[in-house]
């Protein structure tokens, strides 16, 4: 496997951009905050710290013992490490969950399934999203308050047979050519058991899992 040296590749001031707070990010935030909640936690880690949103609602509404991990020590994390490669600091913790939304897709996808087994070592369940390549046409009808709310969503993967190329940002995305929906499946369940996972019914940028680690089910 080649040497890869992480690096930052937004500055601060990429979060005060008005385009990061719109429908299909509250969305994320909903589910993030309430698949959290499924796994009992008390104690949880943040992957990638800019979204006090998620913060500060499981710390002052929900009362849970919340920590941040990022490499970029400007936005002062409580842990500041590199998934591929955690130090020691980190890897002698242990949390009940750990959220890491949109954020794998922003390393290699050489480093996949490192990531991933580094954090089944770490946590008991992990809330993990990702942002797939499809076309989503969706269909809502309701009447309120409270009577009818009627949802009818397809995902249609787009250019599953081109290879997605490095924008700046994202290495990778699911449901392109190497990085297929199934491989990246195979590579979870070596290491986590699945106990939901779901395309985004109101978002068509983002694909969500629940997991289990199976370390430390068996320890």
């Amino acid at each position: 496997m080649k040497k890869f040296a992480p690096k930052v590749q937004v500055n601060t001031e990429h979060y005060k951009n008005t385009n990061l707070i719109n429908y299909w990010s509250w969305t994320n935030y909903m589910f993030q905050v309430n698949d959290a909640l499924k796994t009992n936690s008390k104690s949880i880690l943040i992957i990638w710290k800019w979204n006090w949103v998620i913060d500060n609602y499981l710390k002052d509404v929900c009362w849970l013992d919340v920590y941040s991990m990022d490499i970029d020590e400007t936005l002062k994390p409580d842990y500041i490490a590199w998934l591929p490669d955690l130090n020691d600091e980190i890897k002698s913790k242990k949390f009940d969950t750990i959220i890491c939304a949109h954020v794998l897709e922003h390393i290699p996808f050489e480093y996949f399934e490192k990531s991933i087994e580094n954090l089944s070592k770490i946590c008991n369940n992990l809330i993990l999203q990702l942002p797939p390549s499809v076309l989503q046409v969706r269909l809502n009808f309701g009447i309120q308050p409270y009577l009818f709310d009627w949802k009818f969503n397809i995902n249609i993967p787009l250019l599953f047979w081109k290879e997605y190329k490095f924008n700046g940002e994202h290495y990778w995305q699911p449901y392109r050519k190497w990085t297929s929906m199934q491989r990246i499946k195979n590579i979870i369940k070596k290491y986590f058991y699945t106990e939901e996972n779901y395309q985004n019914p109101y978002n068509h940028y983002s694909y969500h899992f629940i997991l289990k680690s199976k370390k430390n089910v068996q320890d």
